[in-house]
């Protein structure tokens, strides 16, 4: 729920919707779509998000999506996003140290995307030589939060978790 404080701060309007609704929305009048924790995907879902890669809109994935979706799980990510990333070795601090402060996503965040959260996750790096590295995970050289730019589409991979409670 933490994004949400996150978003109603931000001055920015917006629409909140369940994966399970995407099939069934009129996707046309929105142009950035935030994927929030979206672990797995049905079929009908795969192809409402195939739909939104068009006219410039922007998707972003939180975390690890459609991880748990098949036993292979960064080919899943890999898939749904569109960016090649790779499952690294452990587990680890989710994190996102800046690597790319003047890139124009990273306006106005101070370097702030993420604090280091203090859990063992699982770790998935980009490897995407077509990807902008924007950000690495705390405690290795692995790329946390990445952005590519496709012919229709942007996608933003970010494999962070925002946790207030532990501080950088």
């Amino acid at each position: 729920v933490r994004q949400v404080y996150s978003l109603n701060t931000s001055g920015v309007p917006y629409r909140m919707y369940l994966l399970a609704d995407l099939p069934e929305i009129d996707a046309s009048r929105h142009r950035l779509f935030l994927f929030l924790n979206c672990y797995r995907f049905s079929a009908a879902e795969r192809a409402a998000v195939a739909a939104l890669r068009r006219n410039g809109n922007l998707l972003v994935f939180l975390h690890a999506p459609d991880a748990a979706g098949t036993g292979d799980s960064a080919a899943a990510v890999s898939a749904i996003t569109g960016i090649r990333v790779q499952k690294l070795s452990g587990n680890g601090r989710l994190g996102a140290v800046v690597t790319a402060p003047d890139h124009p996503l990273l306006a106005k965040t101070a370097g702030d995307l993420a604090r280091v959260a203090g859990r063992n996750w699982p770790l998935f790096g980009v490897v995407d030589a077509d990807a902008v590295a924007l950000a690495r995970y705390p405690d290795n050289d692995g790329v946390s939060v990445a952005y590519k730019s496709f012919a229709d589409h942007q996608v933003v991979f970010a494999k962070v978790v925002r946790d207030r409670t532990v501080t950088p």
